[in-house]
């Protein structure tokens, strides 16, 4: 489990941080990526949240990079579904609503969001690979005090918040009290790689599962092809 990791930090019961678990290679080899798109082109109109219009990265096949590595984190208990876009927060920009990642199990009919793996009401875990130097963009939890204990709501207590540094992987439980948001950046660039993890006994094999045979059969390399199988699934 990866909350036994020795270089895990636990913020809270299930909030736990990877600290520059992303080399600085690969941040750097992401930003330059990231940096090189027209602002323009981060846009996303069939997305029910208005909120990730103007934020979501077109799609990126060398994300597969980063998906590997995360991936890693977390196997063999969790699996994350396939994800080829990054979130772009930029000064001037509002910061992310509060919310939680998941309605919860057996709640799919609360999802305002086109669910293509069939995974969103699933999920156990958020996990967040931040990229880039930036400030603000702080993760804060309101329903969460600043030493990690889940509040009463008799007073009013400091919300836990957290400032993300270039490389580190935040994982936080998908439902409530777990609601979270983050504030608006002040400079540079935000860049979030948003995955969600599943328990690999429920996930549905709407996706090629890290390692199994079935993805090393069709994804054995990042050549495009692979690429394509990767964010396709079984059924693409």
């Amino acid at each position: 489990m990866f909350s036994d990791r020795p270089d895990c930090i636990k913020l809270a019961d299930e909030i736990y941080l990877f600290k520059g678990y992303i080399p600085k290679e690969m941040n750097d080899k992401f930003v330059k990526i990231l940096d090189a798109i027209n602002p323009d082109l981060f846009w996303e109109d069939t997305d029910a949240i208005e909120w990730y219009y103007d934020k979501m990265s077109p799609s990126i096949p060398e994300s597969i990079e980063l998906y590997e590595k995360v991936s890693e984190l977390i196997y063999p208990e969790y699996v994350i579904n396939p994800q080829d876009k990054i979130i772009t927060s930029r000064p001037g920009q509002e910061g992310m609503f509060v919310h939680c990642d998941s309605p919860g199990h057996d709640h799919a009919d609360m999802l305002i969001q086109t669910d293509s793996y069939g995974t969103c009401s699933l999920i156990s875990y958020g996990v967040v690979t931040y990229l880039g130097d930036f400030t603000g963009g702080e993760v804060f939890y309101p329903l969460i005090k600043e030493n990690g204990e889940i509040k009463d709501g008799k007073a009013e207590y400091p919300d836990l918040t957290y400032k993300p540094e270039p490389g580190d992987v935040l994982i936080h439980h998908a439902e409530h009290p777990y609601e979270h948001g983050t504030k608006p950046v002040l400079s540079g660039i935000r860049y979030a790689y948003s995955c969600f993890a599943t328990a690999t006994s429920i996930a549905p094999h709407t996706f090629y599962h890290y390692k199994t045979e079935s993805y090393k059969q069709n994804i054995p390399d990042w050549s495009p092809e692979s690429i394509k199988k990767w964010q396709d699934g079984p059924n693409g």
